[in-house]
Parts: C-alpha cells; sequence; structure tokens
C-alpha cells in the first residue's frame, strides 16, 4: 500500500477516483481537504445544528456535544484505492477531537463525520470550510470485499436516532450521489475538471517539446536521415564485390544473373526500408 501524492490524486481523477463538487485548491501534497456541507446533526438533541449567521450559514456545535456533518464532496473510488480521514491541526487545537476513520474501496457518497467538541464554549464553521482531511492509499492487490455502506450513512443516522428532514434526504437521495456515472459525469462538466484538463494537455505539449529538444530525440532524427545513405551505400558497396568477381572470369555468367537480381532487389526494397525506417523514428516520437 502506498500513499498517493497530489500529482496521483490528479491524475487519478477520472480513472479511478471521481469527486464533486470538485475543488484543485483543496487537492494537498498527499491528501485532499473535505468542507463542510449545510446538512449537520447535534448527537445529544439529534436536532439540525445550520444556524444563519453573520456571513450566512453555519455549523454551531455546543460545548461537550458531538456532531455528525456530511462533507459537501461526493467521492467515489474504486477498488483499487482505498483512503482513511484525519483531523485538521487548525481545528483540533481549538479544542475540537481527533477524526480517526476509513474510505473503504467502492465507497461511493458523502462521508457523514463525527467531531467532538470537548470545550467548554460552542465551535461554530462556516459552510462550506475545510474540516477533515482525505488521505489515500493505492491497495496493493485489488479489494474483493463489496461495500454495503450506503451513500451519506443513513443506516448510521438511523442508529443515532437522527430523523432527517424531507429536505436533507431528498438531497441525499439525489441519483448523482449514489451512481458512478452521474457522479463521472457532473465531475467532468465540472469548471475545475476543465481547467484540469487544460492543464495536462498543456504540460503534455510542453513534455513533447522538451522531448523534442532532447539528445536521444536529435540522434533519432539523425539516424532517420542517414539510414537511406547506409543502405545505398551497401548496396553499392555489394554490386561492386559481385562486379569484381566478375571481371576475374569467376563463374561470369552465375555473377552476372546475381547481380541483375541483386540490383532489382536493391530497386525494390530501397524505398521500403526507407519509409519503414522513418516511420518508425516518427513513432517513437510521438509516443
Amino acid at each position: 500500500m502506498s500513499m498517493l501524492s497530489n500529482e496521483d490524486i490528479l491524475r487519478e481523477l477520472g480513472e479511478n477516483i471521481y469527486i464533486h463538487p470538485l475543488n484543485l485548491d483543496n487537492v494537498r501534497g498527499n491528501s485532499i481537504n473535505l468542507t463542510t456541507s449545510n446538512i449537520a446533526w447535534s448527537l445529544k438533541t439529534h436536532t439540525s445544528i445550520i444556524c444563519k449567521g453573520e456571513n450566512g450559514d453555519e455549523i454551531i456545535i455546543p460545548a461537550n456535544d458531538t456532531a455528525l456533518i456530511e462533507t459537501k464532496e461526493v467521492i467515489y473510488v474504486t477498488e483499487k484505492i482505498g483512503g482513511t480521514y484525519h483531523s485538521r491541526v487548525s481545528i483540533v487545537s481549538k479544542g475540537i477531537g481527533h477524526i480517526g476513520t476509513t474510505l473503504d474501496p467502492g465507497w461511493i457518497g458523502q462521508s457523514l463525520i463525527a467531531i467532538h467538541n470537548h470545550s467548554d464554549e460552542e465551535y461554530r464553521m462556516a459552510i462550506g470550510q475545510s474540516f477533515v482531511s482525505l488521505v489515500l492509499y493505492y491497495n496493493n492487490t485489488k479489494a474483493t470485499y463489496k461495500n454495503t455502506n450506503k451513500a451519506g450513512q443513513l443506516d448510521v443516522l438511523i442508529e443515532s436516532k437522527i430523523t432527517p428532514t424531507n429536505e436533507e434526504m431528498n438531497q441525499l437521495k439525489e441519483e448523482w450521489r449514489s451512481n458512478t456515472d452521474k457522479l463521472k459525469d457532473k465531475m467532468l462538466n465540472s469548471n475545475d475538471y476543465r481547467d484540469l484538463e487544460c492543464n495536462r494537455k498543456i504540460n503534455l505539449e510542453k513534455e513533447k517539446d522538451m522531448k523534442r529538444k532532447s539528445w536521444p530525440h536529435k540522434f533519432k532524427i539523425m539516424i532517420a536521415h542517414i539510414s537511406p545513405i547506409i543502405i545505398f551505400v551497401s548496396i553499392a558497396i555489394l554490386v561492386y564485390l559481385f562486379e569484381v568477381k566478375n571481371s576475374k572470369g569467376d563463374r561470369p555468367v552465375f555473377n552476372y544473373i546475381t547481380q541483375i537480381g541483386l540490383s532489382g532487389f536493391a530497386v525494390y526494397l530501397y524505398p521500403k526500408a526507407v519509409d519503414y525506417i522513418k516511420n518508425k523514428v516518427e513513432r517513437s516520437i510521438h509516443k
């Protein structure tokens, strides 16, 4: 099992990882920061803790209470990838408990994160604020365990005696939140993913340009230009050697016939050999 870097995560987006909404600024060195949604409950009162604040809606976690917060991001990973959730120091340092849970291979849906306010004061978080870091790993072998957890983990809410409102339930049960194809479409059509694709094309062109300027590329170009000359000279030497033998009277009829056959073969082979070499060099250049 190996940890994914930011480059690994970006490369896997659209292949083994889908995220929506996608915010490329939240992809860090070896993790993805997940943000708060507008769905959160108190474990003590079993009611919503979304409140109106000066700058819009916010989450207020009462003192010595545990909050269950749905992430804004919906995530899908294939059986090749798993993950772990981690606390952010900026939050833990203010009395909020550590987060420690896992992301199973094959998971799709929002993540339900439980955080405890150990302090004697309420703790406020803005909607859309980063509050948990997801670290992803490549599995050494593809997982065969069938993930049975439901998107948004509604079963956990039921066990915790929390009843979402109709509005919350409708939001959690939107089809794209539990359908890999629809989630992928959402991500592919997002502005951040389009920016990522543009950057990928730019980087690919840069790599091709660097490859064109490298000495192996220049060497291949040189070989492509001199190969026809080498072939022509080789054929000329062979014809000359047959001429020398023929001038000495060594089986003149046989050598004369061989010379004609070799010359005809050379005329047939020469353009094909040149085209083959050029095409092979071009294919290796554009890989």
